[in-house]
């Protein structure tokens, strides 16, 4: 009995002395409650990949009187997946904080009575921010080919990612093709019987969170097939082979004489373009060095008007026996003529070569009205109808095709062939032609009987039967 009260006033004097301490009446549990350290972990992951995510303190502390220092919530980034620091002092990244990239994330936290709280393991946050990396482009055969039939043509990228390849794209000729062949990272597309052409084509990635990388659109040519006779829409015009002479031995030379070489270059380019007025058109020429050394070749147009052209590149360095694209864009304005004109391209180094287009300037393609388009759906229904007949004239005849296709004609045949029977027998069967009359005449609700009636022809004296309807 002693002891329980001893107890009883060790309680009341923890009591009271808490309350004065606080400077309110509180719990036993609620003192005891501020040595225990809060509860912390990491908020912002998700279980998927992502490309942006943000990592924070969560902080719950289990007492009463105190609550978490939000001042404290610290942060510690780890490359993997090694268990959380119990030193405060290795959290130096405030939270929230940014995360950029696949790591580990730990968290710390105090509450008000500085017991200090840690994550009880890393969060791991896979994010994703590099985007897929393309490279080693190749195409076979190498651009410009003469086209020719039955070619196969192999466009190949390689395609790299820190994580994980989604989605790969060939855009060749404003079409997207996806339907790759992969292998160990390359990607291949082949195409068949190109036309001959410029194309455009470029490669597209993206990973596993939409993260994309495209390459700079390439230009690949398909040149028309150039033959001996030159019956084509393009030609090659060639300089004519110019020896190099040696150098002239003068009194101070040396005496020697240098080997001669032959030096020539070639051009490539359509005979006649076509261009609407106000609009623009690009052409693409080939410049080949045919000569052993290299030419710094320049190009210019002629007879059009400056600001008409522009020529990119204006001049360029070819490597012997090799080739380079030069791209020309004319622009025709509005209120320009319509109608044909000649211009020239004049390429030169130490040689000179000049070539001839035909440019046809043409109308702009008018949207065609109402009426037009009434009109030409008259003509083509007429035509239309003309095949049909033409093709049913072997089957059916005309007269034929007209009585089977006229329900009018039908009915009026039918009533002909009525009239035709009531005026016979009003004419050669007076007394049928007077029963049938009157039996019109009977009402048409009237209840009626049937009977046989047998009448004497005045002509033949033969007798004919009836099987006649009356009134009852």
């Amino acid at each position: 009995m002693k002891r329980a009260v001893i107890i009883l006033v060790l309680l009341a004097s923890l009591l009271f002395i808490a309350g004065n301490l606080s400077g309110k009446n509180v719990l036993l549990s609620q003192i005891i409650s501020d040595i225990i350290p809060p509860f912390v972990t990491v908020l912002g992951a998700s279980e998927p990949w992502q490309n942006n995510a943000t990592a924070s303190v969560f902080c719950l502390d289990p007492g009463i009187i105190t609550d978490c220092d939000n001042s404290t919530f610290m942060l510690k980034i780890n490359a993997n997946n090694s268990s959380c620091s119990t030193n405060f002092s290795d959290y130096s990244l405030a939270s929230p904080k940014e995360i950029s990239d696949h790591v580990w994330v730990c968290g710390a936290a105090k509450d008000k009575a500085e017991n200090t709280g840690f994550s009880p393991a890393p969060i791991e946050f896979k994010v994703d921010k590099q985007s897929p990396e393309l490279s080693n482009l190749v195409v076979f055969p190498e651009s410009p080919v003469n086209f020719s039939e039955n070619q196969t043509y192999q466009f190949n990228v390689t395609v790299t990612d820190n994580v994980q390849v989604e989605n790969v794209i060939l855009e060749f000729d404003n079409a997207n093709y996806t339907d790759l062949i992969e292998e160990n990272g390359i990607y291949s597309k082949i195409f068949e019987n190109l036309a001959a052409k410029n194309y455009t084509f470029r490669w597209l990635a993206s990973d596993l969170v939409n993260n994309w990388a495209q390459t700079d659109p390439q230009t690949y040519s398909v040149l028309a097939a150039i033959n001996e006779t030159n019956q084509t829409n393009e030609t090659e015009n060639n300089t004519q082979p110019t020896p190099q002479q040696p150098p002239s031995s003068g009194g101070g030379g040396s005496g020697g004489a240098a080997i001669g070489f032959t030096q020539s270059f070639s051009i490539v380019a359509p005979n006649s373009v076509s261009i609407e007025q106000g609009k623009f058109g690009v052409i693409t020429i080939i410049i080949r060095n045919n000569g052993p050394s290299f030419s710094n070749i320049s190009l210019k147009v002629e007879n059009l008007p400056e600001s008409w052209v522009r020529i990119t590149p204006s001049s360029q360095i070819i490597d012997a026996t090799s080739f380079k694209e030069f791209a020309i864009n004319i622009t025709i304005p509005q209120n320009e003529a319509f109608g044909n004109r000649t211009f020239q391209l004049r390429a030169k180094d130490s040689l000179e070569i000049l070539k001839s287009i035909d440019l046809v300037i043409t109308r702009p393609v008018e949207s065609p009205s109402a009426t037009q388009s009434t009109s030409s759906q008259a003509v083509t229904n007429v035509s239309t109808t003309a095949n049909a007949t033409e093709t049913n004239a072997n089957t059916t005849s005309p007269v034929g095709a007209f009585i089977l296709t006229n329900p009018t004609f039908i009915g009026g045949m039918i009533a002909l062939i009525f009239i035709s029977v009531l005026l016979y027998l009003y004419q050669y069967r007076r007394e049928e032609f007077m029963q049938l009359k009157e039996f019109f005449k009977m009402p048409a609700k009237a209840k009626f009987k049937k009977a046989e009636i047998e009448v004497e022809s005045p002509e033949s004296g033969e007798s004919v039967k009836y099987t006649v309807s009356y009134e009852e």
